[in-house]
């Protein structure tokens, strides 16, 4: 696990992550790998440079690639490098947060931690899976907070080893740690949107909000990342009333900030056409929307048109009744149009005439039906100009400070109606949606929000960094400056605020819509993603196995909730299990059968991979599991052991007890 990992990244540069996307997608170029006789991996495969340079000389473009425009700044060989690092963190479930009934079986995902450690561990389980990515990332504006926050992990001298540097470009590399520059910014956000982007599927999109501070340099950083061919758009929005309100109305000022738009694969990407109408339903007059019987605005009032007003009748209870479309009414007859008691709709003639046609009643809600004329020319349904000036920054704090009960608990956070729109333009309702600088949730919100709208089912991954709301002097936690409502309505991080809001939302739109949402996911999953302790870290850099007969320290609850200082009831095993089968590709709601040997316990997944992390694995364990295996009581084709559970003697004595079956192939992993 995190040992492996270390090893790992002890030996990856600047180009390793190149590489390995190289072999994923030009598997040609490369050599074979090559083993001994027991499977053991001796020498991997290098990239055959000279038999790639034959292949692009032979389309003669050799000339061109080598003279292409290319995006330089201070750390950009750190950022590259960090892109193929794997992780060097634990991901510790929230149990008593999964376990209640609302979250158990949700498909939604929330992890606290460093965006960076997710995205790494998401590369295991997620790669090629998400289809929708929305971030709000820093702006840089030198007033939001940001600075380079990520660690060196190296010496001077590995550092100028490790990127040929001289003392000048060493000291410039460090200059970038703790800062706010356009350097340090490019060097935060590359690694992020690298790995972002093989997280997307083909037909994936991302979208990036960003204001005029760090525009410039996110085009070209999207450009180097995605691909120029991958660019969609830049979409303009009017954040709102712009710079304050002492400057002289001729002066210009700064409305708006901006969305880029890029795909994983153009060709496969399906956009929606921004206001396109569309005939989702279907009966046996033809393609049809739903639509309100009530007209909105000046000119559609009883007063100004009082003609257009007359009863809709019904049939209850054996009497024609006049009823208004929220009553309980299940058959619509003809009616006389005297009278001003009613609602707006087209003429009365047209009703008499085709109102059986035109009335639709469902889940107890009456509206018309508006259906598709065939001679239409589809293509005047264009996007609309200027379409983000409908989401200004107003109404994001508007609905948060309503939802969460009281101001000033999140500074600006973007309108729901902005994300619903962005999420309406991918043709798919059935998605898994991703932010990975999550800030209040709000996409989480819109995700739960548009599925009750168009019934789809999308799921959503949110990421937060567990910010403090305080600073802490002399033991003492004080307010920080802009977080003062949040701490003192008692939130310590900005990912409580996040999941807090998640929580409330769901709960608004189920009491909003209680018919409808008896099966909406309006749940998510928790999980924490940490370092573990350094103690931890040396003691397991220090374990021999084999100079042990038997495991004399204990090496699971280390990675406990409480051992590691955070809150949940996590225990070391949880933790260590969730780390592996997010290693191994699982999904989060995979299931997980706790088998029981003779007092040990082992965990079953997939119907053939059992897991062994027990430190009170004994050697009747081993003989019961050798007998089921050979019994066909179970089927187990791969076991994963936990280094530090077993003593050499027990990990020995299971290894060999798993050779010495004869009609099967148990192969066993052990696993640091």
């Amino acid at each position: 696990m995190i040992k492996d990992n270390q090893q790992f990244n002890s030996v990856i540069n600047e180009t390793s992550a190149l590489i390995s996307e190289l072999r994923e997608k030009l598997p040609q170029f490369f050599t074979e790998d090559k083993f001994d006789e027991n499977d053991n991996l001796l020498e991997v495969g290098f990239f055959d440079y000279d038999k790639f340079s034959k292949a692009l000389k032979k389309e003669n473009i050799s000339k061109e690639l080598s003279s292409g425009y290319v995006l330089e700044w201070t750390g950009k060989q750190l950022a590259k490098k960090q892109s193929g690092e794997r992780s060097e963190t634990i991901i510790v479930p929230d149990l008593e947060h999964n376990e209640k009934p609302e979250n158990k079986n949700s498909k939604n995902i929330f992890f606290t931690g460093d965006n960076l450690e997710v995205l790494r561990h998401l590369q295991l389980n997620y790669q090629g899976s998400v289809d929708f990515i929305y971030i709000d990332p820093p702006y840089n504006t030198g007033s939001d907070g940001f600075v380079y926050p990520d660690k060196f992990e190296y010496s001077d001298e590995k550092l100028k080893e490790e990127f040929s540097l001289n003392d000048d470009e060493l000291k410039r590399l460090k200059g970038i740690q703790g800062r706010a520059t356009h350097s340090a910014w490019l060097t935060f956000m590359y690694p992020r949107l690298y790995l972002a982007k093989k997280l997307l599927k083909d037909s994936g999109v991302i979208f990036v909000s960003i204001d005029d501070n760090e525009q410039a340099n996110l085009k070209l950083l999207m450009d180097d990342v995605f691909g120029e061919g991958q660019y969609v758009a830049s979409a303009p929005r009017k954040t709102g009333a712009g710079a304050a309100a002492t400057r002289s109305e001729s002066e210009l000022r700064k409305l708006n900030d901006y969305i880029f738009i890029y795909s994983r694969n153009k060709i496969k990407f399906k956009q929606k056409i921004v206001g396109e109408k569309t005939y989702p339903f279907e009966d046996e007059h033809g393609k049809y929307n739903l639509a309100q019987f009530q007209a909105t605005g000046s000119d559609s009032t009883r007063t100004a048109r009082p003609n257009m007003y007359y009863p809709i009748y019904v049939l209850k209870d054996g009497t024609l009744t006049t009823i208004k479309p929220d009553y309980d009414c299940k058959t619509i007859f003809p009616s006389q149009v005297n009278g001003l008691d009613g609602r707006w709709m087209w003429r009365p003639e047209k009703f008499e005439k085709d109102n059986k046609r035109f009335i639709n009643y469902q889940n107890e809600k009456l509206t018309r039906k508006v259906y598709y004329d065939e001679s239409q020319d589809q293509t005047k349904y264009q996007a609309e100009k200027a379409w983000f000036e409908k989401f200004p920054n107003k109404n994001g704090t508007t609905w948060v400070n309503e939802l969460m009960g009281q101001k000033g608990l999140f500074s600006n956070p973007k309108p729901v109606e902005l994300i619903k729109f962005l999420l309406n333009l991918v043709d798919n309702k059935d998605i898994v949606c991703l932010d990975f600088f999550a800030g209040s949730s709000t996409t989480a919100d819109a995700v739960m929000q548009l599925n009750v709208e168009d019934g789809g089912n999308r799921k959503f991954i949110m990421v937060q960094l567990p910010e403090p709301t305080f600073n802490e002097k002399d033991g003492t936690k004080i307010a920080r400056k802009g977080s003062e409502a949040a701490f003192n309505a008692g939130y310590m991080t900005i990912d409580e605020i996040s999941r807090k809001r998640i929580e409330l939302a769901g709960v608004k739109i189920k009491s909003l819509n209680p018919l409808t949402t008896k099966d909406l996911d309006t749940g998510f999953k928790h999980y924490r993603v940490v370092e573990p302790n350094v103690e931890t870290i040396d003691k397991i850099m220090e374990f021999d196995p084999e100079k042990l007969s038997l495991v004399q320290e204990d090496m699971v609850t280390p990675f406990s909730s409480e051992s590691l200082g955070i809150a949940g009831n996590a225990r070391g095993v949880d933790t260590i299990l969730t780390t592996w089968l997010v290693a191994d590709g699982y999904k989060f709601d995979e299931k997980i059968v706790k088998l029981e040997f003779s007092g040990s316990i082992g965990y079953y997944v997939a119907d053939s991979i059992l897991y062994i992390i027990d430190s009170q694995w004994s050697q009747k364990a081993t003989e019961k599991l050798l007998n089921e295996i050979g019994g066909h009581i179970i089927n187990v084709n791969t076991i994963f052991i936990y280094e530090y559970a077993l003593g050499f003697t027990r990990l020995t004595e299971l290894k060999t007890n798993m050779k010495s079956l004869s009609d099967q192939k148990v192969k066993v992993e052990v696993r640091g």
